[in-house]
């Protein structure tokens, strides 16, 4: 105490959010006094906040404390109304009245909103409007990261449906069903039905689970679960006879939609080994603070512990508690933890902390130099790599610089305890005149160093090698050969004249088709004998679908008769003549055939539904990739010709332009290649020279490159390219025959030349082996077992892949090296086999 009023200067360290009286007095002979702190409200989401406030007098020691401040924001809700007048007012009303942060947009679809900002509740009065891309956007938020979701079931039937909300006269009120969404785990619904003279209503909180309803007499039939269990079926009377009335029964509902709940605050984003971080438990003020609250606490991953239970002291609305970031030593990426706070008679809270690794490594990305726009997906030559094996599996993310030119998967995963990951990316056609593009494409782990690679894509003009015909079809008596070419097109086109079919249609197997799904099957799948399959766009598929309109698909059957592009382009298809409509059942037969090089589909004398008009066309389509499809007397109008990479759906490709398909140059202009090698070789017998050759029909005028590719490079090595000389015809090239030290028995190679504008030819070489059968778990080919072998089966699984490990010794012919060789040889070793 001192014999005068003492003057202590105070200041609060974050003024945003606290603040203090400049000063304070003491008076004399008391030792203390009381002062007034403001908890300001900063509208930011910035998780805990600490302030320390200081008293000070002149030449006194100094005081401090310190308080924290639990965030609080004004909850969000998106009101949509895509009708654009004021039905639903009393709901709007209603939330108003909490005073919450209302926005009601108009003339935006939802998938554009959402978008815009996390909300924590979501009102549509009827199915968003835009397209089916928003219905997708729409649920991903109420799966994700919608705190709630209230919708008119009257209009909004789309989304019942996706609810599993299901009625049939809701007046009369008959039956109403509620099924189980397929729904994240550990969130909540509340469903709301009831009937009145305009609508039935359903109202969801983040749904997980349901139970079945059906209406009485009563106008509202309410369920209620929680996390997973049914908290309460029952019926309310509830007159709604005017607004007033409807703005109080939402209010109450809005009540049970956001009822008091244990609020969790911990950091979104933490570093592995920072140790002891602050987290918060908190309570409404709604309910009783007359009494203390035990808050449960788990975490679903052992890299963050925090206590068993907290608790929450009388007549305080939260209490603090220490979470425990721990430190691993392993390189193992972001991954994410889950915090529950559990109290009786309160909704659980639930958050996720995201963990960065704080084991570093480096990333480092290999694409190809350069290709041309259009290409298409190129596969497996993005190549991802990263300094140190991974402890786990690793999402890597991915992001291109322009994605019209080049478009990349989101993520891709690194495998644990390997260095390397490869990936498909794509080429787009955008239809522009742009000239070449440079194109980055990053990859990044958090906390990790990020790969870079710069690709450039060449301009190019893409053929979409289809027709359209309204009525003059002029495709009768030719035929039309697609021919791969590793062109940005994919296919070079030749046409010739054509009499009688290419392949004899007799011995085929007949189909039944109906012209309409409504009064049989408009498709039929057909699969290939003998692992034989066919390509289209360098897809290769095994089985394909026959349409009784004119066109073969593959991925999915189609009924569309349409004979609009947009048909055309929405899936992988080849159309023959999609046409509006052929008509197989009342005469004409399509049938199919395999052969030893190809698979053959043929429309013979096929009626028109609108007429009666006859068509005779054939889709052969060849092992080795080459397309050709032969027209004969063809008077179907309205009709489409060419081939689709499915790529264009809801519409046509990019930059799309209609093809003249009898104007391409005639196929007997193409000069014709020849392939020869040794029919048998034994494995090791190292380089063939000049025992290999290559021929065409004409000299060229200039030189030719003729391109080479081995099926098995690990049994048969060609050279990528060799040339013909002008007024050459043949030229030999060398064969390597390696030996993979493997024991795999004799190996049948296919070796493959190509020249753009030719079709590619193909000579097979039979690679008898060389290599004794292996020992099981003789890693190293010593020819016995021990502890080597162990030792380098171990360095495989940690990613070292030494080069002296064969994987012909693994003990489950799989030909992979793993923990069962490990314990194999171990076993071994040790007397126990």
């Amino acid at each position: 105490r001192v014999g005068r009023d003492v003057t202590v200067w105070l200041e609060s360290s974050d003024t945003d959010e606290v603040t203090v009286p400049l000063k304070v007095i003491i008076p004399a002979g008391q030792s203390s006094a009381k002062f007034d702190l403001t908890v300001i409200y900063d509208s930011e989401a910035d998780d805990i906040g600490t302030a320390t406030i200081s008293a000070s007098v002149p030449n006194w020691i100094s005081g401090s404390d310190s308080i924290r401040i639990a965030d609080k924001k004004k909850l969000k809700v998106l009101y949509y109304n895509p009708y654009y007048y004021d039905y639903g007012s009393p709901i709007r009303t209603a939330f108003a009245n909490r005073e919450w942060d209302i926005t009601q947009p108009y003339y935006e679809t939802f998938d554009a909103l959402l978008r815009q900002q996390d909300w924590d509740m979501v009102v549509s009065i009827g199915d968003p409007n835009g397209t089916d891309e928003d219905m997708s956007e729409f649920l991903a938020y109420i799966r994700n990261r919608g705190k709630a979701i209230m919708t008119d079931m009257s209009c909004g039937s789309l989304l019942g449906q996706a609810f599993g909300v299901s009625y049939t006269d809701h007046k009369n009120h008959e039956s109403v069903s509620i099924t189980e969404p397929e729904l994240a785990d550990g969130l909540t619904m509340l469903t709301l039905l009831f009937s009145d003279d305009l609508s039935l209503w359903s109202v969801g909180m983040s749904p997980q689970t349901a139970a079945p309803a059906k209406f009485p007499d009563e106008d509202a039939a309410v369920v209620i679960a929680n996390d997973g269990r049914t908290a309460a079926v029952g019926f309310v009377s509830y007159a709604i006879r005017n607004e007033n009335d409807a703005v109080r029964f939402y209010e109450n509902l809005i009540g049970m939609l956001m009822k008091e709940g244990v609020i969790l605050t911990v950091p979104s984003i933490v570093t592995e080994g920072d140790g002891t971080i602050a987290g918060q438990v908190s309570r409404g003020t709604e309910k009783s603070l007359q009494n203390e609250l035990i808050v449960s606490m788990t975490s679903d991953h052992p890299d963050i512990t925090v206590p068993d239970t907290v608790t929450i002291p009388s007549g305080q609305t939260f209490a603090g508690f220490d979470l425990v970031i721990s430190d691993d030593n392993l390189l193992n990426g972001t991954r994410y933890v889950k915090i529950t706070a559990h109290a009786a008679d309160y909704n659980t809270g639930t958050e996720i902390i995201e963990i960065s690794d704080n084991e570093a490594a480096r990333l480092t990305l290999n694409l190809p130099e350069h290709v041309s726009e259009g290409l298409g997906t190129v596969s497996g030559q993005g190549i991802i790599s990263v300094n140190n094996a991974p402890d786990q599996d690793i999402t890597v993310r991915l992001t291109s610089s322009d994605i019209g030119e080049i478009t990349v998967p989101e993520t891709v995963t690194m495998p644990a305890r390997q260095t390397k990951a490869s990936f498909d990316f794509t080429a787009v056609y955008d239809g522009e005149e742009d000239g070449t593009k440079t194109v980055t494409v990053t990859a990044s782990v958090t906390g990790w160093t990020s790969g870079m690679e710069r690709i450039k894509v060449a301009d190019a003009k893409v053929d979409f090698f289809t027709e359209e015909f309204e009525s003059d079809n002029d495709l009768s008596y030719q035929s039309l050969t697609f021919i791969p070419d590793s062109s940005p097109s994919f296919y070079s086109l030749c046409q010739e004249g054509a009499t009688v079919f290419p392949t004899d249609p007799a011995d085929g197997i007949e189909l039944n088709l109906s012209h309409d799904s409504y009064w049989g099957d408009p498709y039929t799948k057909v699969s290939l004998s003998g692992d034989m399959t066919i390509s289209l766009y360098g897809v290769n598929y095994s089985e394909f679908y026959v349409g009784a309109n004119g066109y073969i698909t593959f991925g999915s059957g189609d009924n569309s008769y349409s004979g609009y592009l947009s048909d055309h382009f929405d899936r992988p298809r080849i159309s023959g003549l999609f046409c509006n409509d052929l008509y197989p059942e009342s005469g004409g037969t399509v049938s199919w055939k395999q052969t030893e090089d190809r698979v053959v589909v043929t429309y013979e004398i096929v009626s028109g539904y609108w007429n009666n008009e006859l068509s005779s066309f054939q889709i052969e389509m060849f092992f080795n990739g080459i397309i050709r499809i032969t027209y004969l007397d063809i008077s179907a109008w309205g009709s489409i010709a060419g081939l689709s990479t499915g790529k264009g759906r809801k519409g046509l490709p990019f930059g799309f332009v209609e093809s003249n398909l009898s104007e391409y140059d005639s196929c007997a202009q193409l000069n014709k290649l020849f392939i020869s090698v040794p029919e048998n070789v034994s494995e090791g017998a190292g380089v063939l020279k000049g025992q290999g050759r290559i021929a065409v029909e004409n000299s060229p005028e200039s030189y030719l490159i003729v391109e080479l590719a081995s099926d098995d490079p690990s049994e048969i090595i060609v050279p990528a390219a060799i040339l013909i000389f002008a007024g050459e015809t043949s030229v030999a090239f060398d064969l390597t025959v390696a030996d993979d030290a493997l024991y795999d028995q004799t190996k049948t190679v296919t070796i493959t030349a190509s020249v753009p504008g030719c079709f590619p030819v193909s000579d097979s070489i039979r690679v008898t082996d060389n290599d004794p059968v292996p020992i099981p778990g003789d890693i190293d080919h010593s020819k016995k077992v021990d502890l080597r072998d162990a030792v380098l089966a171990l360095k495989v699984l940690a990613g070292m892949n030494p080069p002296d490990a064969y994987s012909d010794a693994d003990i489950s012919q799989d030909e992979r090296l793993g923990y069962e060789e490990v314990i194999f040889i171990l076993q071994k070793l040790g007397g126990m086999r």
